[in-house]
């Protein structure tokens, strides 16, 4: 798989292009677009202007709505660095990647019986 990395349409051939692009008082959000018809996938970078700091957490400006994150949740929409953003991105990748696996294991063993009794009743 190719993976590609880009940040608001400039291409990033490494981490530090993002590194680079990082800009004060925002949160980090890293994401993928790919599907069926493309065969690689590439990665982009958000940045969420932070709107107001509180003891908890902040309030950031996403998608045209205020939306609160707390700090010192384990989940978070998006992440005071950029290391932070892409672990988290890791941790949901790997999640997604196991859901999928199972579903993918579950559909093979359900039409592998189904073929299985079909062969019986012959």
């Amino acid at each position: 798989m190719n993976i590609s990395l880009w940040l608001r349409n400039v291409r990033g051939d490494s981490f530090k292009d993002f590194e680079k692009a990082a800009k004060p008082d925002h949160l980090y959000r890293f994401y993928e677009v790919g599907g069926e018809a493309w065969h690689d996938c590439d990665i982009f970078l958000e940045q969420f202007p932070v709107l107001k700091k509180t003891a908890c957490g902040c309030w950031i400006q996403a998608y045209h709505k205020k939306k609160f994150v707390l700090s010192g949740a384990r989940k978070r929409f998006a992440c005071a660095s950029l290391e932070e953003a892409a672990e988290s991105f890791i941790a949901r990748k790997k999640r997604q990647y196991s859901i999928y696996s199972y579903r993918t294991d579950l559909a093979k063993q359900a039409f592998e019986k189904m073929e299985s009794l079909l062969k019986e009743s012959k």
